[in-house]
């Protein structure tokens, strides 16, 4: 038995205004056309996540919340502060706390999403670009069931989908 874990960047932000911190920068209209992009081509290919957990950032709760209503996720999203600027380790520990469910989704930044997929998956494309996961990015790993012992190369990249893969399909 498995269950999947889908990994979702955050959508495009733009830059800190002067005097701004960075956990409060926000999505740019871009940003929001990929997180409802990439949020209808999950329902529509019938992948929805049973349950999401987020960074509180700005960026990372905008394109959850938009993500959840996009969808209609009948959950509440779980924020956890520690998915912010997070090490692999520390997100391997997020996974670990979660309620079982067969499909779970994390929302957070890079370089800890990129780092996390490549800890999981014995076997990850080289893309052209060297970016895995660019902003609001989707990757499908199947792992197995019990997430409090996940080990490098433990788990299956099913798939990795850019918004702009999708600029035709939605």
């Amino acid at each position: 038995m498995s269950r999947e874990l889908l990994v979702l960047r955050h959508g495009k932000s733009g830059l800190a205004a002067i005097g701004q911190d960075d956990f409060d920068r926000t999505l740019t209209k871009r940003g929001h056309r990929a997180t409802q992009r990439m949020a209808h081509w999950v329902a529509s290919e019938a992948i929805k996540p049973d349950a999401v957990v987020s960074s509180p950032a700005m960026r990372t709760t905008q394109t959850s919340e938009i993500f959840a209503a996009e969808i209609g996720l009948g959950e509440p999203i779980q924020w956890a502060p520690s998915i912010y600027e997070a090490s692999v380790q520390t997100l391997l520990n997020v996974l670990a706390s979660l309620t079982l469910v067969p499909r779970q989704m994390i929302v957070g930044h890079n370089p800890g999403m990129e780092g996390l997929i490549y800890l999981l998956c014995a076997e990850v494309p080289n893309p052209p670009d060297g970016n895995l996961v660019p902003t609001c990015a989707l990757a499908r790993i199947s792992l197995p069931d019990d997430w409090s012992q996940l080990s490098p190369g433990c788990g299956t990249l099913l798939s990795v989908t850019r918004p702009r893969d999708l600029e035709d399909k939605t």
